[in-house]
């Protein structure tokens, strides 16, 4: 998977740890929310920045306590028809308050990409079968919105009337 944020390609700094697998002390890691719940305390004072990922059946309630604590919270989109996690990104942005690294993962196709960044999250990884002009060229398909957003990119009827 390639990862991308609103201008491009990036590196990927974070590890992906599954609930087999030891916490790296020294890397920013990123594990599932029921292996987070169970040993938060322990997670937490790690040296390292720790994110979690939900699943499309997690419940974003368990984890509410711990946003102001999370560095990066990844959500699953299991199938591209599935956009559930566009729902979860703008609950947790604008109810919940996290203003950590909001990330996409899973089946996603380029031309969501700029829903994506609407929706309020700042990465998301999208296969390499796709090629990055196509990732940039949905980012840049659309200059104006209709709709407020998590973005808060200001709208049509905004500019209208700076315009005017």
């Amino acid at each position: 998977m390639a990862l991308y944020n609103s201008h491009g390609s990036l590196y990927d700094t974070w590890v992906w740890v599954s609930d087999e697998e030891r916490v790296p002390s020294e890397t920013s890691f990123i594990v599932s929310a029921s292996r987070f719940l169970e040993t938060a305390e322990l997670l937490l004072t790690n040296r390292s920045p720790a994110g979690i990922w939900l699943a499309n059946e997690d419940q974003i309630e368990l984890i509410k306590p711990y946003v102001d604590k999370l560095k990066l919270i990844a959500l699953e989109f299991p199938h591209f028809k599935d956009g559930r996690s566009f729902s979860v990104a703008r609950i947790l942005r604008e109810r919940s308050g996290f203003e950590g690294e909001l990330r996409a993962f899973g089946d996603l196709l380029p031309d969501q990409a700029s829903f994506l960044v609407r929706s309020g999250f700042d990465t998301f990884e999208i296969s390499e079968v796709f090629s990055q002009e196509s990732v940039c060229k949905a980012l840049n398909s659309y200059t104006v919105w209709y709709q407020f957003a998590a973005d808060k990119k200001k709208t049509a009827p905004v500019l209208r009337h700076w315009l005017a």
